[in-house]
Parts: structure tokens; sequence; C-alpha cells
């Protein structure tokens, strides 16, 4: 008994880190993904790039959820002096490694002029394909005033979370995830954005929003949210979860009501979840995308 204990103790110790790696490794090869990504929007252009590198099912916001593939491939191939590039400082990916996402900074640039048009940060959600490459399933972003801050490349603090499900349904984990989000969107009507926040969060929550540098952490967050008070009603459209039950993505329309004016926000939220060491889920990455007051 001994003998075999010992042996099950060595498998453990060998696994931890055999996990860890093969997370590196998925997060390593969608980091690359996202860099391959770039490098051909800046050498064939905006157009071809997305076609390439996004899903068949694939969207962005433009400023509703559409098609990429298809409305990109109704554009006219033709050259643009107009350069999109950008490059990922910080990614996550699932345990399975079929799941995950990149973000960082852009610049959109007119080449000819030499002139910067916009700036701010991208988000996008990926997934491996059956042929084993990965393909972007959304995107989205938001403009920022000043330039990114952050430069150097690191990978999203793992999570302490429940072991590997090799058999779990993902229609039903599907299903729990439409759920809590709909559980956070009650409580943010019912009791306000910062107690539905502060139910949900992780303490390195990242927080994007238009017109500002990104919020990085639960301190950063709820300064945030003391700047302006305000009712947020929300409705989730889809949801996916990974293989692994560890880590998925919802994304739907919200609406803002400030407390202090007459003023309203509409448009389309994206929320990032993983399971804490609890099996919870915790929202590890939220960001917007504002319609125009004429798309209202």
């Amino acid at each position: 008994m001994k003998r075999v204990s010992s042996s099950l103790l060595l498998m453990l110790c060998l696994a931890a880190p055999m996990v860890s790696q093969e997370k590196k490794s998925a997060v390593e090869s969608i980091v690359e993904a996202e860099r391959a990504f770039a490098r051909t929007s800046v050498k064939k252009g905006i157009r071809d790039s997305f076609i390439e590198f996004f899903a068949e099912d694939g969207i962005n916001f433009q400023p509703h959820p559409t098609a990429t593939r298809e409305a990109f491939s109704k554009r006219q191939a033709t050259p643009s002096p107009i350069v999109l590039d950008w490059h990922p400082i910080t990614a996550d990916v699932s345990r399975a490694g079929d799941l995950g996402y990149t973000t960082g900074p852009y610049t959109l640039t007119d080449s000819q002029a030499n002139k910067l048009l916009k700036q701010g940060y991208y988000f996008s959600l990926w997934k491996k394909q059956s042929d084993g490459n990965w393909k972007v399933v959304l995107d989205c972003g938001i403009d920022t005033e000043k330039p990114a801050t952050e430069k150097q490349f690191k990978a999203a603090r793992p999570m302490k979370s429940k072991v590997f499900k090799a058999k779990v349904s993902p229609e039903l984990v599907r299903q729990e995830l439409l759920k809590v989000d709909g559980e956070f969107a009650t409580l943010a009507k019912q009791a306000g954005a910062g107690k539905a926040y502060f139910s949900f969060v992780t303490d390195d929550v990242r927080v994007h929003r238009d017109g500002r540098l990104p919020i990085l952490g639960a301190k950063a967050l709820r300064a945030y949210l003391a700047e302006k008070r305000y009712g947020l009603t929300s409705e989730p459209i889809k949801a996916e979860v990974a293989a692994s039950d560890d880590f998925g993505y919802t994304y739907g329309r919200y609406e803002l009501q400030y407390e202090d004016s007459q003023e309203t926000q509409k448009g389309y939220y994206v929320r990032t979840w993983k399971r804490d060491a609890q099996g919870k889920w915790k929202l590890v990455f939220d960001t917007t995308t504002i319609l125009p007051k004429a798309e209202k």
C-alpha cells in the first residue's frame, strides 16, 4: 500500500506542472495567433486580415453584432492608406485550451498623411477550430484619449479552480453561465451596479470603458463606480463555455441610467467568466461597446 500511495503521490505532483505547462503552451499559441493577425492587418489590410482570422460565425460590433467575414467580404478589395495595428499585452485560456481571449492596445493611422486617427484597446475572444487553428469568435474595442500605458506582455493570473471535467455537458454549463449572467443583471437592477460587480468580480478584474484607460483591479473599479452612480439593466444574447468547465463568456445588451441626470447610455457588453476554487463563476473581464446616439 505504501508503494502504491507513493506512486500516486508522485503522479499527482507531476500532474500539476504538466497542466501548467499545457496552459502556458495554449497561452503562447493564442498570443502568436493574435500577433500573426496583427502582422497580416499591417501587410494585407484590415479587410483581408479579418476575413482570414475570424471564424465562420465570428462577430464584431459595427456597432451592432455583425457577422464579420460576411460583412468584410462585401467590401471592395482596394488598397487603403488606413493601417490598423495592435499587440497583445495579456491573454488567458481555458484548461482545455479551446477558448481564450487576448487584449492590448491598438492604433489606427493614415499612412499617407502620417496621422493617428484613433487609439485604444481591443478585446478578442478566440476559439480553437476542428483543424487546431485559433480563430476569433468575438471582437470589440474601446477608444482612449491617451496612449496605452501597458507595454510588456503578461499572462492573466491563473485562478484556483475545480479540476478539469472531461465529461461535463457543455450545453448544461452554457445554460448555467447564462443563468449567472442573469443573476448579475437582476442584482444590478435591484441593488445597483456596484453591488452586482462586487458580488461577482475577482480582485484582478479588468474593465474596459470608452474614453479612458483600462480599469485594472477591484480597487480601481470601486473608485470608478463611485465617480458616477448609475442604474444598470442588461440582457444576455449568447454564452459559450470551454470543454473544461472553467472558462466562458457572455455578451448582450445593456442600458445605463445615470442618477444625477437624465442621461442614458445603451450598447453591448461582453463579460468573461472563470470558476473559482469553490466552483462559482467569477467575472474577470468586462467591456462595453456604446451605441451612437443616432443608433439608439
